[in-house]
């Protein structure tokens, strides 16, 4: 398969770790390619970095253009690897038509926007107006870089937003949202009982946002529903409890150890597993017997609403747009984490929501769970999302443009995750922002990949985009 120089620039960059909070090296990386390219560039203390390429002669009274995507990734892997993030590249595979990597995330969430932006800066033969690449950091840990970046530092009007990844969707609205923290201070004590493990491993996981409403099956519920039958018929004290990494994956694992007052025949589970695989094929159960101990142990209340929570508490979709977005989730949540923190069993939650009326109402549900089973609560302010604008001109111009270059209609929509455009449109009023870019599939996961023909493809659209937009007079 032909690769154009995206790839270079994609091979570069994933030799450098970049997990969300450690993106010191790639955006030291970026103002090296700056100075290399002789191009302006700045680092902001949250390791933001903006490099500008000033306007060609004769394109100085052009409306600017701004390239935009963020340097962090999630950084998953399977229970297999030994790929250590924090210094490991990233191994590239290129299996026939797609680009993975080895037993990780690739990371074209979003580093492919970084490779566009790069691959067009050094491009010569484009005759331009002012062209400003900015690149967030901790994007994936809630838009952070974007929260943190001052007003005042780019001046360009159309801002091209390269963090999608179904190719022929033009996204011109996404959501807002809130982190709830859900905690239970923890009273141990000795007991003695029938002591067992529950592990759930290799659930597909996938994006909490853009992959709610694909029924993917989460580990932490699962588990939930395995736990609540064995306790039908026995009392339970929660030993130790780990799930999830990631607040913006769905969990694709769980593990539980607890003691029992009586012994468990775990072929009553089977019915739950038999349900579960028909959903989650490559889904791994493992169970441990460990005898009968005397062991340190959570009580067996707050263990009991520790269960009981997880039960309760909803995952999924929870409303959807009305029309002409009748398909796209309105508010969602993802029931992210579970882990022992500080004598604390720690809940992270994450809500997705564009209306910020459905947001309250299901955090209200959440509190209300909260106090049923005697737990604290700690919840973000809502974040808005960004808003559907009527009168896009840039939205305009690019679906002319999709459709003399490929003769084919881009299809508008709103997605169900958090986006920077939005933020940007809120910090620069006047800013017109739009979002696309190539297939990417299974985000967040493993199982990650880059169709390498359609990231062709959006390159040389977004060529052809800029090359439009380069005719624009500046009062257009």
């Amino acid at each position: 398969m032909e690769k154009n120089r995206v790839f270079y620039y994609f091979e570069e960059i994933s030799k450098i770790p970049r997990e969300s909070y450690n993106e010191g090296a790639i955006a030291d990386y970026l103002l090296e390619f700056a100075k290399d390219h002789n191009l302006k560039a700045f680092k902001d203390e949250h390791l933001n970095v903006t490099i500008v390429k000033e306007a060609d002669k004769g394109y100085e009274n052009r409306p600017g253009i701004i390239l935009q995507g963020h340097t962090d990734m999630v950084c998953e892997k399977t229970i297999e690897s030994s790929h250590d993030f924090a210094k490991d590249p990233l191994e590239l595979i290129y299996d026939e038509n797609f680009l993975k990597a080895k037993d990780t995330s690739l990371g074209a969430d979003n580093g492919v926007a970084i490779a566009y932006a790069l691959a067009i800066l050094e491009d010569k033969t484009l005759k331009t107006p002012k062209l400003e690449f900015v690149a967030t950091s901790m994007e994936e840990v809630g838009l952070l870089g974007a929260k943190k970046y001052e007003p005042g530092q780019i001046t360009g009007k159309y801002l091209l937003n390269f963090d999608a990844e179904r190719e022929g969707r033009l996204i011109c609205g996404c959501a807002g949202g809130m982190t709830i923290k859900l905690f239970y201070d923890l009273n141990w004590l000795d007991v003695e009982g029938n002591v067992y493990s529950i592990a759930l491993s290799n659930l597909r996981g996938g994006h909490s946002g853009m992959d709610i409403h694909q029924d993917i099956l989460s580990s932490i519920k699962c588990g939930g529903e395995l736990m609540a039958k064995i306790m039908e018929e026995n009392n339970i004290n929660i030993i130790d409890i780990d799930a999830g990494n990631k607040h913006n994956a769905i969990p694709r694992d769980l593990y539980i150890k607890f003691s029992s007052d009586k012994k468990i025949n775990f072929e009553i589970l089977n019915d739950l597993i038999h349900k579960f695989k028909e959903k989650e094929t490559n889904m791994a159960v493992d169970f441990e017997d460990y005898g009968e101990l005397k062991v340190n142990a959570i009580d067996k209340e707050i263990s009991k609403n520790v269960i009981s929570a997880i039960n309760s508490i909803p995952h999924g979709p929870y409303a959807f747009l009305d029309d002409p977005f009748s398909d796209v989730v309105d508010t969602s949540l993802n029931l992210a984490t579970i882990n022992i923190i500080d004598n604390k069993i720690v809940f992270y939650i994450s809500i997705r929501s564009i209306n910020l009326d459905v947001n309250n109402e299901l955090a209200d549900k959440v509190e209300k769970i909260a106090l049923d089973t005697n737990a604290n609560i700690e919840k973000t302010k809502p974040s808005k999302g960004w808003a559907f604008d009527e009168n896009s001109k840039l939205r305009d111009i690019t679906l002319e443009a999709y459709k003399e270059f490929t003769g084919k209609d881009m299809k508008v929509t709103i997605i169900h995750a958090g986006i920077e455009t939005g933020i940007f449109a809120d910090k620069y009023p006047g800013l017109d922002p739009i979002s696309f870019g190539p297939n990417i599939y299974n985000l967040h996961s493993p199982d990650e990949k880059l169709d390498i023909a359609s990231t062709n493809r959006i390159y040389e659209f977004i060529r052809y985009l800029i090359t439009k937009l380069s005719k624009e007079e500046q009062n257009a």
